[in-house]
Parts: structure tokens; sequence; C-alpha cells
């Protein structure tokens, strides 16, 4: 590493200084030709020994300088070759290690590929499992609904049976009705008086078939689906808890009701017209309609039950019968029967 000094900054200072010196330093001798001549005195030398030791200071500093970059370059050099040898002590351990790692990482996948070829055999094995768990499960379905099918088929042949021996073996009942008094108006309305037989020709007694219904009901406009719907509702009330009473029908017997009072009120007379029922002279067309329920032994859960629709027919003698009564006139019972008029008699 150079380092200038003030010389060599300025080198035409000291070659003046040289050229001073050696002027100063020439021996006698001769004078040059023109010596003659008046020459100016040369000037004195101008601080020679400051300038001497500013030169030796500068070359002082220069060594130092000099030195100290030798010692940094050694102190560097010194760090290199550490650090050289610390690199190297480094990729020595790393390459032992890795030489070790690689051992225990290619063992490591050795086992790693072992078990995956466990898993693999065992996902094979669970899949052939699973194939036959679904086979199995398919022919359980299968199996199942052929099962299914037969118990249905066994259950609607039980219930065929069941019904066929439920028809064979319950009570039926039929109803054989009679006028027993007179149809009469009054303040009230109308009313007349039913006696009702049931006869049991089933084969096992009828229970609980004293709740006989009866009802006088004007002729109405009604169509076939609403009036049996009304005999269901009627009859339906019959077998209430509140409503049936105790009685029983033996197979082969009959049973004969008390009279029946029936009656409708004044007014509904009065406002027949609503139901749209023609008043021509006052005169009007009846019904009577008869639910009688039971139950039987075997299925004492079960209700049953017979209901009819009768014409209520006025018979003069020496003419057909009729279905027109005349507003307030009454009729005697043996100018009265009851005629099957053309709905259905119901029985359930």
């Amino acid at each position: 590493m150079g380092f200038k000094s003030d010389s060599d900054l300025n080198p035409q200072a000291e070659t003046a200084d040289h050229e001073s010196g050696d002027e100063g330093r020439q021996p006698p001798g001769e004078l040059p030709p023109g010596a003659n001549a008046l020459q100016p005195a040369p000037p004195p030398p101008a601080n020679s020994p400051p300038n001497q030791e500013h030169e030796d200071r500068r070359e002082n500093v220069k060594l130092g300088l000099e030195i100290f970059g030798l010692a940094a370059l050694i102190v560097y050099t010194v760090f290199s070759v550490l650090q050289w040898a610390q690199i190297r002590w480094t990729n020595r351990l790393t390459r032992e290690a890795l030489n070790g790692s690689d051992s225990a990482l290619r063992q490591t996948l050795e086992k790693m590929q072992f078990q995956i070829n466990q898993m693999s055999r065992l996902a094979d094995n669970a899949g052939r499992q699973a194939d036959r768990t679904q086979d199995l499960a398919n022919r359980t379905q299968d199996q199942a609904r052929a099962s299914q099918k037969t118990a249905n088929a066994a259950k609607s042949a039980a219930d065929t049976a069941a019904r066929q021996l439920e028809i064979a073996q319950r009570p039926w009942l039929s109803i054989v009705p009679k006028i027993a008094g007179p149809l009469a108006f009054d303040k009230t309305g109308v009313h007349a008086t039913v006696q009702v037989m049931t006869h049991n020709f089933g084969q096992s007694p009828a229970i609980n078939s004293s709740s006989i219904g009866v009802k006088l009901e004007m002729v109405k406009g009604t169509n076939v689906t609403t009036k049996v719907s009304n005999v269901k509702e009627f009859c339906k009330t019959l077998m209430e808890p509140a409503t049936f009473l105790e009685g029983s029908v033996f197979p082969g017997k009959d049973r004969q009701s008390g009279g029946t009072v029936v009656q409708i009120e004044r007014s509904e007379l009065d406002s027949r017209k609503k139901f749209g029922i023609q008043d021509l002279d006052d005169l009007i067309d009846f019904e009577v309609v008869i639910c009688v329920p039971y139950q039987s032994t075997f299925n004492a859960a079960k209700w049953y039950y017979t209901a009819e629709i009768y014409d209520l027919l006025h018979t003069i003698p020496g003419s057909d019968p009729s279905r027109t009564f005349k507003m307030e006139e009454t009729v005697p019972p043996t100018e009265l029967r009851l005629g099957y008029s053309i709905w259905p008699e119901i029985a359930r």
C-alpha cells in the first residue's frame, strides 16, 4: 500500500528546493561569460530546518500507516484462514451428518414404504370385505323384502280369515218397525209413535243394543250421498258411552221395544220452505229414520249398526197409499204404515 508524500504532491516545490540547494553548493571557479555583469544576490534558503522536520514527520506518518495497513492485512488474512477452517470443519460435520441422516432417512423411507404397502393391503382387504358386506346387505334386503311380502300376504290372509270369521260369527240385527200411535199436529209441532222390533239372525249375541234411535223428518230435496252421510252421523251419536243402553238379542231371537215418540218442532214446520219444500195446499211428506247400534261378544271394542229410512204412508181405504199428508190433519194409526223408501238399508 503506497502513500504520497508532500513532495509527491508538490514536485515543483521540491525541484525548486533542490535547485536552490545546488546553486548554493556550486564550487568556486571561473565565472561564466557575462559574469562581469551585476547579478542579484541569491535569496537565502527559506526555513530549511523546518522543512526537513516536516518531511520527517510525513515519512513517519507514512510508515505508521503502512505498518497499520500491514497489520490489518495480517488480521484479515488470519480471520479469513480461521473462517475458511471453520467452513471446512462445518462442511465436514455437515457431510458426516448428511451421511448419517441419509442412512437413517433411507431406513425411515423403507419403513414408511413398508407401512404404506401394509396399509394398501389392508385397504384392499377392507374393500373386498366392504364388497362382501354390501353383497350380504343386498341379499339381506332382498330377503327382507321377500319376508315383508310374505308377512303382508300372511297378514292379508289373516285379515281375510278374520273378516270371514267375523262375518260368519258376528250378530246381525234386522229392523221391523210399526206405527203405534196417530200422526197428530198441535201447537208444539207434529208427532207420532213408532215401535221397533229387532231380530238377530247372526251366530252370536248382539250386546248393548237397547239404544234404538228413531227420527221423524220432512222430506227434503237431499241427494243420496248426503242423506246416507246424515244417517251415519245419527248412528254415531247413539254409540257414545253416555248414550248406549245395555241389552242383548240372542241368535234367532226377537226383541220388541216400547213405543218411541218422534216429533218435528213447530218452528221447523213453519220454516219448511227454506228446505225447498213447496207449500201446495199445505201438503207435506214425512220420513222415519231408524238406527239400531250394537256390539258383539268376541269383539267388544267394535260397533255395528243397522239403519233404514222409511216413507210414512197414508193408507186411505179404497185408494193407493199416499206419501202426502195435509197440515194440521190428524191421521189415526190404522191409516198409517211404513214403507221402504228409495234409500238403501245400511248395515255395518
